[in-house]
C-alpha cells in the first residue's frame, strides 16, 4: 500500500490507542503479576517462564507448582505463554514487559481490524467521515474490564482479540478467516467454541458450499484434538486450572447470584456511558422505519447475547470472583451490537458529537477503575508475598546454588507467585490447617519457607507440632527458610531466636482483669516478642497481645495483635508475635489486654522476648 493510500482515520485511531495505552499502562509495564487476580496471572506467567526454561515445547505446559506431576498441567492452548517464551529466548530477557507488550500488540492489531469491520461497507472518505467508526472502536477499547486486563497476563484478552478478527473477516465475507479466528479463540478460551457452533448456524442458513463446511470441520477437529490431548494431560499429570462447568445448584441460587453478580460487576463490565449509548442507539434504530439491508441480521447480536447468557449460567458460581469472564461472554455480544448499530446509524451524522461526549464519559469511568485495580490494597497480602520472595532469591541461591531444591511454601496465597520469585519448583499451601501442613510433608520437600509475619500467628497457631519438624537455616528479615528435620526437644523460641528471655511461663485460672501478665523490661534493642499457649475465653472473643515502649512517661512505640478464640469454654492453642524495632526508649511493657473483661483461662502460656535468627 502506498503512503498516499493509507487511511487517515486508521492513523488517528492508532495514535489514540497508543496515547490511551501510555496513559493507562505507563506505570506498570515492568511489574510482575500483581494486585487484582495476581494469583491467576502468575500461573500464566509461570507457563511462559517454564516454556523458556524447558525447550519451548508447547505440548508440555508446565508451571513451578509440583502439585501436578512434574509441574505439567492441563491447559487451554497456551499460545500466549509460548509466544512470550519465544521472545524471551530470542531476547535473553524474562521481564514481564514481554508478556504485557505482546498482549498489547495483539489487541491493537485486533482493534485495527474491528475499525476496518466498521467501515467495511464505506467508500473511500475523509477522516471526518471515519470519525464514527473511530469513536465506536474506542468505545469497545474503553470497556472497563478490558482496559485493565489488556495489560495483564490473562489469555481471555487474546481470545477476545481473535473474536474481533473474526468480526472483521465476517464483515469482509472472508469465511475461512472467520472460522480460523473463532477456532483460535476457542483454543485459547474454551467458551468461544459456542461462537464456532453459532457460525455453523449461519453457514447452514446461507446454504454454504461444501468447501466452507470442510474448513469449519477442520477447525472443529483441531479444537477437539486439543481437548482430547488436554484431557490426557489432566489425567496423567493433573490440572492447575479450572476445567469444569460450575452452574448454580438450584433455581434459587441462580436467581440470587444473577442479581448479586450484576450488582457487583455490572458497572465494572460496562460503564453507564456504554449502557446509555447502547439503549439510545437501539431506540433510534427502532424509531427508524427504513432500515438498510445489511449482511448482519439483528439475530446475529441477539444470538451472541444468548450465547453469553448460556455461558454465564454454566459458570455462574465462578462469575462472582472472576470479572474477566465477561471477556468470554458479554463483551463479544456487545461487539456484535456495535457493528450492527454502526451499519444502521452510519448516515446519522448528528449522533457524532453526543457519541464523543459519551466516549469521554467512558474514559473518565474506566480510568479510576483501572487505577483502583492497580493501586488497591485489598490484596496487600498477595503483594507482600510476591515482593518478599522475589527479594529473597539471593538467600535461596546461597542455600541451594543449583536451584534444584523443591520448596514447600506456607501461606503462599498463590499457586505460583512465590515460586516465580525464587525461580524454583515446589508446593504452595493456600491453607494453614494442620492436616494440610502435615500432608504437604509427604511430598518430601528439600526446603520449607514462610513469611516471618505469617509463621507464628497462622502456621504455628494452626499446627503447633510444626515447631518440632523444622530446623532453622536462614532469614533475610522477611522470609524464614527451614530444613525439614525432626527436632523433638525444640521449642518455638529455640526455632526462631537467640538470647531468649522468658517473661512469663504460667497457667491462669479464669480472670476478668483488663490487663493480664503485665511485664516491664528494659529496652535492649530490636527483639521479637512471642505470645503462645493454651487459651480459653468466656464468652469467646479476642485478647490483644500488646507491646508498648516508653521514654520516661512518653509512649514512643505501640503494637498489638489479636488472639481470638472461636468457641467458649474450650481451651485452644493460640500464638502470635510482635516485632519490636530498635528504639530510643527506657523500658517496654508487654501484656495481654482483655478489653472486654472476659473470663480468661491460660494453660502453659508463654511470653518470650528474643533476638531473631538471621
Amino acid at each position: 500500500m502506498k503512503l498516499r493510500q493509507l487511511d487517515g482515520g486508521l492513523l488517528v485511531l492508532l495514535g489514540l490507542i497508543l496515547g490511551l495505552s501510555v496513559f493507562f499502562y505507563r506505570a506498570n509495564m515492568q511489574h510482575p503479576p500483581e494486585l487484582h487476580h495476581a494469583w491467576s496471572m502468575s500461573d500464566y506467567y509461570a507457563l511462559a517462564l517454564r516454556f523458556n526454561e524447558q525447550h519451548l515445547n508447547i505440548f508440555r505446559p508446565q508451571t513451578y507448582n509440583l502439585q501436578t506431576l512434574e509441574g505439567v498441567t492441563s491447559s487451554d492452548f497456551p499460545l500466549p505463554a509460548w509466544l512470550c517464551a519465544v521472545v524471551m529466548r530470542v531476547s535473553g530477557s524474562t521481564e514481564p514487559l514481554i508478556f504485557r507488550l505482546l498482549s498489547w500488540m495483539v489487541s491493537t492489531i485486533a482493534f485495527v481490524l474491528l475499525y476496518r469491520a466498521l467501515i467495511a461497507q464505506a467508500t473511500p472518505a475523509s477522516i471526518t467521515d471515519r470519525l464514527p467508526a473511530i469513536v465506536r472502536t474506542l468505545f469497545v477499547w474503553l470497556l472497563p474490564t478490558f482496559v485493565y486486563f489488556n495489560n495483564a497476563f490473562i489469555p481471555s484478552t487474546w481470545a477476545f482479540s481473535a473474536f474481533l478478527i473474526a468480526c472483521w473477516a465476517y464483515q469482509h465475507q472472508k469465511t475461512s478467516w472467520v472460522i480460523l479466528a473463532l477456532t483460535l479463540a476457542a483454543l485459547l478460551r474454551k467458551p468461544y467454541i459456542l461462537w464456532l457452533f453459532a457460525f455453523a448456524g449461519l453457514l447452514w442458513q446461507q446454504k454454504a458450499p461444501g468447501k466452507q463446511w470442510r474448513v469449519w470441520l477442520t477447525g472443529l477437529s483441531v479444537f477437539v484434538a486439543w481437548q482430547v490431548y488436554d484431557w490426557y494431560l489432566g489425567r496423567h499429570y493433573g490440572q492447575l486450572f479450572l476445567r469444569s462447568v460450575r452452574p448454580p445448584a438450584s433455581f434459587q441460587e441462580a436467581y440470587e447470584a444473577l442479581f448479586g453478580i450484576f450488582s457487583k460487576w455490572g458497572l465494572v463490565w460496562f460503564s453507564p456511558w456504554h449502557l446509555v449509548w447502547l439503549v439510545f442507539s437501539l431506540a433510534l434504530i427502532a424509531l427508524n422505519p427504513r432500515l438498510p439491508k445489511t449482511s448482519m441480521s439483528i439475530w446475529v447480536p441477539l444470538t451472541g447475547l444468548g450465547i453469553a447468557f448460556c455461558y454465564f449460567l454454566g459458570m455462574e458460581r465462578q462469575f462472582w470472583d472472576h470479572d474477566y469472564y465477561v471477556l468470554d461472554s458479554f463483551y463479544p455480544a456487545l461487539v456484535l451490537f456495535v457493528i450492527w448499530i454502526n451499519v444502521h446509524t452510519t448516515a446519522v451524522k448528528r449522533l457524532l458529537w453526543p457519541e464523543i461526549g459519551l466516549l469521554c464519559g467512558a474514559f473518565l469511568w474506566a480510568a479510576p477503575i483501572q487505577q483502583f485495580y492497580q493501586n488497591t490494597k485489598r490484596f496487600e497480602t498477595t503483594e507482600k508475598t510476591n515482593h518478599a520472595y522475589a527479594a529473597a532469591k539471593p538467600m535461596f541461591d546461597a542455600v541451594d546454588p543449583g536451584g534444584k531444591a523443591k520448596v514447600l511454601i506456607f501461606e503462599a496465597y498463590s499457586f505460583n507467585l512465590p515460586l516465580i520469585g525464587i525461580r524454583r519448583e515446589g508446593y504452595c499451601l493456600l491453607s494453614s490447617k494442620a492436616e494440610v501442613q502435615q500432608a504437604a510433608f509427604d511430598h518430601q520437600p528439600d526446603l520449607v519457607a514462610c513469611l516471618d509475619t505469617f509463621f507464628v500467628p497462622e502456621v504455628v497457631q494452626d499446627n503447633p507440632a510444626i515447631v518440632q519438624q523444622l530446623r532453622f537455616l536462614k532469614s533475610d528479615g522477611t522470609v524464614l527458610l527451614f530444613k525439614p528435620e525432626r527436632m523433638p526437644e525444640q521449642g518455638l523460641e529455640a526455632l526462631l531466636g537467640n538470647q531468649s528471655q522468658i517473661l512469663a511461663d504460667t497457667s491462669l485460672q479464669p480472670d476478668t482483669d483488663e490487663y493480664l501478665l503485665t511485664q516491664q523490661v528494659p529496652m535492649h534493642g530490636p527483639q521479637k516478642i512471642l505470645f503462645y499457649g493454651q487459651m480459653g475465653l468466656e464468652p469467646a472473643g479476642t485478647l490483644k497481645a500488646t507491646v508498648a515502649a516508653f521514654k520516661g512517661d512518653k509512649m514512643v512505640y505501640y503494637a498489638e495483635k489479636p488472639m481470638t478464640t472461636k468457641a467458649a469454654k474450650t481451651m485452644q492453642f493460640r500464638s502470635t508475635s510482635i516485632d519490636l524495632p530498635s528504639l530510643d526508649a527506657d523500658f517496654v511493657k508487654i501484656y495481654l489486654w482483655n478489653l472486654d473483661k472476659r473470663a480468661v483461662q491460660l494453660t502453659e502460656f508463654r511470653m518470650v522476648a528474643m533476638v531473631p535468627k538471621h
